[in-house]
């Protein structure tokens, strides 16, 4: 799934928080797709990043996950977890 428009705003912002997820050990990585396909035992779901400003005085960005975001068939991350199954 192709990432959210507004990271045309700031890439850097996104593949420096990446690196920086990854280096602190929250998020693994970067994987081709034949990688990612063994690593998660066949299909996997992905979701698009996207940013929004943090302040807008400071011209700052954080990066978001859209877990809401459909693909081309109606279908989201979201979509796919029974809420009764993690009740809060």
């Amino acid at each position: 799934m192709p990432n959210l428009i507004s990271t045309k705003l700031g890439p850097d912002i996104v593949s420096d928080y990446i690196a920086k997820e990854v280096a602190l050990g929250h998020m693994a990585g970067p994987f081709t797709w034949e990688e990612t396909h063994l690593v998660c035992r066949g299909h996997f779901r992905t979701v698009p990043v996207g940013l929004v400003e943090k302040d807008l005085a400071r011209a700052t960005f954080r990066m978001i996950q859209h877990f809401l975001k459909e693909d081309e068939f109606g279908v989201s991350v979201n979509s796919q977890i029974d809420s009764d199954d993690f009740p809060m």
